[in-house]
């Protein structure tokens, strides 16, 4: 129980770092480009995708072969892809109610942090915790 708790703390810790870098893109693309808020989300939402699966897969759920990679990067872009349509209609729906347009998205996306980790844990690197398991 320690062990996961701890495990869930560093993805929280990712995935802040990788919030920083959605947000920070989000709000270059908004006012320095002066894209839409939704087109804006989806593009910081793609790079911080890139940069939290890289740090997933080294570091917070390590893989024991380097063969896992196409699959799990393959599978973590189908988590991004579902992940950015919910989190856009999401914030959508925050900007009905919040003027504010950084903290509608903020809103949004925090409410997609549990449902991330546990799909990321159990369906994109569940395959190489196994691997890297002693035979039970």
């Amino acid at each position: 129980m320690k062990q996961a708790a701890l495990k869930f703390a560093f993805y929280l810790g990712v995935q802040l770092a990788g919030y920083a870098i959605d947000m920070g893109s989000f709000l270059i693309l908004l006012h320095a480009f002066d894209i839409t808020p939704l087109p804006a989300n989806i593009v910081g939402k793609v790079i911080a995708g890139t940069f939290a699966f890289l740090v997933h897969r080294k570091y917070t759920f390590p893989v024991a072969t380097e063969g896992d990679a196409r699959r799990q990067a393959v599978l973590y872009a189908a988590l991004v892809a579902f992940n950015i349509p919910l989190s856009s209609a999401l914030l959508a729906g925050m900007l009905q109610l919040i003027e504010f347009v950084p903290l509608a998205k903020f809103v949004a996306d925090i409410s997609c942090i549990g449902l991330t980790y546990w799909l990321s844990k159990r369906f994109v690197f569940s395959a190489a915790r196994r691997k890297s398991r002693p035979l039970e």
